[in-house]
């Protein structure tokens, strides 16, 4: 095996080989132009995914002290609504890949990425019975081969109760509610797309599942067990 395709391998991607052909979708910002490669970033790229009140943004927060990761905030508002256009969600996620591609430090932590932008409008479709979810897939596939946005090493899904999701946010349920935050059911099909697209879509990518149920301090002590372990 070429010292090229471990380092693929080593960051948790298998691609299936046919005929020694390379799938260019599989592998992030991996370009196939006259039979030649062109190798990942040297960047391990982190992502913080989960439902509202899971602690993301908490870990990112306490994180800000190791001065060997590049953090990067949601940049735009701290969830997403139906009032935005798509495109600026799009750009969120575009500038998120930005940010770190031109950081010094090897390591990257993002505070969401494209797969709750992805999870948001096909939730939201499902329960406004909105058509933009398919737009948004089609952005997705284009800036993976073209590199606006790039697959990371590394996924921490933080599996939280929709129980617990609202009342650490304070919330209360609410189906009529104009905020699709406070609909279960928009919480529901959220999560059901998360696990369906590490699950189907992008299976090659390692996935920490973190249990919501523990304190923010345990979830954090996790993370950074997890991301010292690669270093």
């Amino acid at each position: 095996m070429p010292q090229w395709l471990k380092e693929i391998v080593s960051r948790g991607f298998k691609p299936e080989i046919t005929n020694n052909d390379f799938s260019d979708v599989l592998f992030a910002s991996i370009k196939s132009q006259d039979n030649e490669l062109e190798k990942f970033p040297k960047k391990l790229i982190y992502t913080l995914e989960g439902l509202p009140g899971s602690g993301k943004t908490t870990a990112l927060n306490s994180l800000r002290i190791n001065k060997k990761l590049e953090l990067v905030d949601q940049i735009l508002p701290y969830e997403p609504v139906d009032t935005q256009p798509v495109e600026f969600y799009l750009n969120s996620d575009e500038e998120k890949t930005k940010r770190v591609l031109a950081s010094k430090h090897k390591v990257g932590l993002l505070d969401r990425y494209y797969v709750s932008t992805l999870a948001f409008y096909w939730a939201s479709d499902k329960i406004n019975n909105t058509q933009r979810y398919s737009r948004v897939y089609d952005w997705y596939c284009d800036s993976i081969e073209s590199g606006k946005i790039i697959k990371p090493f590394c996924v921490f899904y933080v599996e939280t109760p929709i129980e617990i999701s609202y009342l650490r946010k304070n919330r209360k349920p609410d189906f009529n509610s104009d905020n699709p935050w406070l609909n279960p059911n928009f919480l529901n099909y959220f999560e059901e797309y998360c696990h369906h697209f590490y699950a189907t879509v992008e299976p090659q990518t390692r996935m920490y599942k973190l249990d919501g149920k523990k304190t923010k301090a345990q979830i954090l002590g996790e993370i950074k067990a997890v991301i010292k372990k690669n270093e």
